[in-house]
Order: C-alpha cells, then structure tokens, then sequence
C-alpha cells in the first residue's frame, strides 16, 4: 500500500506488534496493546477524545451526534465536596459524556439511564435532582452500614428524613435520648374521619378524646358550657358554669401553697375585722385575728386614722414662736398657719376625730455684718499745672479691693403636735414643744 496518498485494501491489516497504530500528524492517538490490556491513548496533551455516531435516517436527517465525550481536563467540572451540604463547587478534572460533548461532571450523561443490576454507590451522598422519586420497594431503610451490619441506637441517633428550605428545615429525626420521632413541624390530617390511634384504639379525633382516656395530666381545658365534679356514688357535687360555682354542701377550699388570682379582681361581702385602735375606742369590740383578710374598708380607716409625720420650714409662720398649748401661751399665730398647711397637703374631711399629726419645724434666723466698702478703696493723686496759673491734683490710679462680711445663721427646731376636730386640722388642739437637737 502506498505511504504517500489515500488508498484502500479490501484485505485485512494486521500489526504484529503491541507498539500499535498511530493516527496524526503530531501523533496524535495511539492504539497499542499493553500486557493483557488494549489501550487506546492520547498523545496530546489536553487533548479531547469524542466518539461521534450518523443518526438513522427513518428517525432524523442522518446528521452526525456525539455518542462519548472524553474531556481530557474540565475546569469547571462540578463536585460536591462536603455530604451534608446541598452546594457544590467547581474543580477542574476530566470528564466523560454520554450523548453530550460538554461533561460538567466525572460522568454526564444526558439522557435516561437503565440499570438492571445492582447500583452500589460508595460515595459519601447521592443527590437526585427529580421531581417525583419511585421506589417499588415496601420499606426505606436508613443507616445501613456498607457491610449490612446494624448500628446501635447511639449510633443512628438524629436519622431520618430533613426537607432543606430556606429559613428552619422541616425535620422527622430519631432521638436516641427521648428514644422517640421528632417532628420539626405540624402533622395534618387531612380528613375527619380519620384519628391518632395507640394499638389500634382511637386516642384523638378532630373533635373528640377517645372513649378509653379515662387519665389525664391536662393543665389547661377549653371553653365549656358547664363542667360537674363529684363522685358518681355520692350526691355532693360541685357545678362550674360561666360565671359562678354551685355546690350542693359546703365549699371549703385547702391548699398547702398560696391562693392567688390570675387578675385583679374584687371580692365583696367580706367581713370586715376591728383593729387595736378601734377596739382601744371600744372595748366591747372583738379584735380581728392577725390572719384574717382585710378589705378595703379596714385598710382605709385605718390609713386615714394613722398618725401624719412630716417636717416643715416655719420662717416666717409665727410671732414670737413661744413654746406651749394654744390656750397655754404657745404661739396662736404659728398654730394657726400650721393647721391651714395641714389642710391644703393633708385634707382632713376624711380623717377621724383626733387623728394625729407630729411635725418637725424648723426656724431660720441671721445675722449679717455691715460692709465697709471705703475700706478696700485705693486710689493715687498726681499734681498738674494748668497753663503756668493754676496747680491741681487729679486721680491717676484707682482701685478697688474685695469687702467680705459675715452672715451668722441660728436654727431653731420645734416639735408641734395637731389633731383633727370635726373633719379639720384645729390650731386650738395644737401644742409646740422644743425640740430634743
């Protein structure tokens, strides 16, 4: 056969040895033999490899398709790096494609896939990018090891299924420590014939508990019309509705705690009981017990019948500020402006008759020294010829220097005691004292 132009054999070519067949210009494929194994390489480098199939005529235009592509180096073949993350990145490697002569992965193919033996897969993940998923088999088994051996408990903790979304995942997972199901998220059922059931029984129906809950650790009950307690053997009852409890006996009420009310609310018609002052006014009074409940009424005679402290700057209240009862020599007019300060702060219409009032007074008086102001003057004379007639003296340098005087303050502290007469502070039952500093 000649070596310099096209030719044809209808014979046979044989190469009897394993160097092969070199096809290209720069020698660009080789086919060889190598020991036991047929090997058919490239001898460029980065140099793609495709096989390229003539489609039928009776099915297309009897154009050329690529049947294999082998990439010798894809830089942008996409991986997943990491099992338990849905991203992928992009890394350069070869690929080879099926039916596609642009791979993006180890292996594209770009068409369906049968497979009528096993698929084993011993990657970390598989990720399925369909929209319905088919499996003929009955049961979905997680966790299997790659030797079928069974796990332990501690060893499957958290499996299940996780649905990935944006925000919370919707999660179904096994917890080895409440050794339970956990849910992420409701479960619906989507009709109202069907329940939660527990061997079979009915346990919870859209509106209804089951006929076999006979126990319940419930703290909260919805809405009722009416809600009966009492044993079924006996006629003691007690009856809740909307806004009372009815008994058919006595209501008593125990508790080794506290008896609070969620809000605040009046409870009315409670017996009032009689303090120490009230029985100290009347003797024939019962006092109440120290853990009797004390209403409104008792707490508010008692307030206004407790004795009124306060301190207050008389400066400028009285005359001569004498010591002693009204009528006893003590100062009438200091009393006087007193009572009328007490009945604009501490009205005294709702006061009992002889409530108290015991105020700290104190009184401010000084003494200032007089300022001599000529004393800190400094001023310098300089003599000065008016035209040869007439000499005078002018000021040339005048100063004036800090004065200080002495203000002396006395204090003078008081005790004055007033009580109520007929709804008013009265200056007529006051009394002023000295005080003891």
């Amino acid at each position: 056969m000649r070596t310099t132009q096209d030719d044809v054999t209808t014979g046979r070519i044989t190469i009897a040895n394993d160097g092969g067949l070199i096809v290209g210009n720069d020698s660009d494929i080789t086919l060889r033999v190598e020991g036991q194994t047929t090997v058919w390489q490239n001898n460029i480098s980065n140099a793609d490899h495709k096989i390229s199939m003539k489609e039928n005529y009776t099915n297309g235009a009897g154009n050329q398709y690529t049947l294999m592509y082998f990439d010798a180096w894809n830089e942008n073949r996409i991986e997943r790096v990491n099992p338990t993350d849905p991203q992928v990145e992009v890394v350069a490697g070869p690929a080879v494609g099926i039916l596609t002569d642009t791979p993006a992965y180890a292996l594209d193919v770009n068409g369906s896939v049968r497979i009528t033996k096993d698929l084993m897969v011993e990657g970390d993940s598989i990720a399925l990018d369909v929209f319905n998923l088919r499996i003929e088999d009955k049961q979905i088994e997680l966790a299997i090891t790659d030797d079928s051996t069974l796990p332990t408990d501690a060893e499957v903790n958290e499996s299940g299924i996780v649905v990935r979304v944006t925000g919370d995942d919707k999660e179904l997972l096994w917890y080895q420590a409440t050794d339970s199901w956990t849910s992420s998220t409701n479960f619906n059922l989507k009709r109202d014939v069907f329940s939660y059931k527990i061997e079979g029984v009915d346990v919870l129906t859209k509106d209804t508990l089951g006929a076999n809950v006979v126990n319940s650790s419930l703290r909260t009950i919805g809405q009722l019309n009416s809600l009966v307690v009492g044993d079924q053997n006996q006629s003691d009852t007690m009856t809740l509705t909307e806004d009372r409890i009815s008994t058919t006996n006595n209501l008593e009420l125990q508790s080794v705690g506290s008896i609070n009310l969620i809000n605040r609310q009046k409870i009315t018609n409670v017996e009032k009981p009689y303090s120490a002052r009230e029985v100290a006014i009347n003797p024939l009074l019962t006092e109440g017990d120290d853990y009797d409940v004390a209403p409104k009424k008792y707490v508010d005679d008692e307030i206004l019948a407790s004795p009124l402290v306060t301190g207050l700057d008389v400066t400028g209240l009285g005359t001569t500020y004498a010591t002693g009862t009204y009528a006893g020599g003590g100062d009438q007019t200091l009393l006087a402006n007193v009572a009328t300060i007490l009945n604009e702060i501490a009205p005294a219409a709702d006061r009992p008759s002889g409530t108290q009032a015991s105020i700290h007074a104190y009184r401010y008086q000084a003494v200032t020294q007089t300022i001599d102001t000529n004393t800190g003057v400094s001023k310098t004379l300089t003599a000065v010829d008016s035209a040869g007639v007439q000499n005078v003296n002018v000021v040339s340098d005048f100063t004036i220097g800090d004065t200080t005087a002495n203000i002396d303050f006395t204090i003078t502290r008081l005790t004055i005691t007033m009580q109520v007469s007929a709804g008013l502070w009265t200056a007529s039952s006051g009394e002023i004292a000295a005080s003891a500093v």
